[in-house]
């Protein structure tokens, strides 16, 4: 490693991935009926997920003469696991969006070990929704890596070192020669037998001088959408949604390799075609 990286700190040490998430994306009918879940998720996965929460919605409808607060809504759940530190673990977490929005289910994982690890974990926890709704529809799915590299140093971040501008498809070459808060969003969408995927790429660097604090984001929404819906049960009884999510996991570290130069590719142990 050359000294310019000596003070770098990816996120989880030999790994950079700070957050992983899993999502379902619901069609609009049947509606997500949220109300149902606390009685039946809460005694099934109190002990992977302990903590219960209904989410609550309030509304502030605003006039030329008043002001009137709406009544709450019930707008989702959230399950919860937490480290020594206090902090969330993991989280099992619905939205039940309005009539002509998007609905979802999706776990996060914010503390990351291997993919073969945590994989049957998220997938055993969305599967449970099947117990309290069994005729739920998917529009697709959705996996997102976010990946973080702390920069422990007065010095520039030394953004030439750790991204390839020039050889990547995905980060501009416009961006390099250490240049200090930038952000590029980048999406590309292909189609692939029965489904759509669209792959967007958001790389950032974030600095504050005054409170000497500088860091590179990766995030990662690899993003699956139905040529036809499926029913939730189909995704879990086929076993695609397991194959699926295998997929963009590939996905996410064929990209990575694009976007990272290859001494920071060793650093997070980066391989592609095994199960990290």
């Amino acid at each position: 490693m050359s000294d310019q990286l000596e003070h770098l700190r990816p996120a989880g040490g030999k790994h950079a991935i700070e957050e992983v998430v899993f999502e379902i994306n619901l069609a609009t009918e049947p509606p997500l009926q949220v109300q149902k879940y606390e009685s039946i998720l809460s005694d099934l996965l109190k002990d992977d997920l302990p903590k219960f929460e209904n989410k609550i919605l309030t509304g502030i409808h605003v006039t030329d003469d008043t002001v009137r607060k709406e009544e709450p809504e019930l707008t989702g759940f959230a399950l919860h696991s937490f480290k020594k530190d206090g902090s969330v673990q993991f989280r099992l977490h619905s939205m039940k969006g309005p009539p002509e929005g998007q609905s979802w289910v999706a776990i996060n994982i914010l503390e990351y070990s291997r993919w073969n690890k945590i994989k049957p974990k998220a997938l055993r926890w969305l599967e449970a929704i099947l117990e309290v709704q069994e005729d739920l529809v998917a529009n697709g799915i959705t996996l997102n890596y976010i990946d973080r590299f702390y920069w422990d140093s007065e010095d520039p971040f030394p953004a030439d070192d750790v991204f390839q501008f020039k050889e990547s498809n995905y980060v501009p070459t416009a961006l390099q020669d250490n240049q200090i808060g930038w952000s590029s969003r980048l999406s590309f969408a292909h189609k692939e037998d029965g489904f759509t995927q669209t792959d967007t790429v958001a790389v950032a660097h974030e600095f504050n001088q005054v409170h000497n604090f500088s860091r590179a984001t990766v995030s990662m929404p690899l993003r699956v959408v139905f040529n036809e819906a499926r029913t939730y049960a189909e995704l879990f009884s086929e076993g695609s949604v397991n194959e699926l999510f295998d997929k963009l996991h590939n996905d996410n570290k064929r990209i990575l390799a694009d976007i990272l130069k290859p001494e920071i590719q060793d650093m997070i142990e980066l391989e592609i075609g095994t199960d990290t």
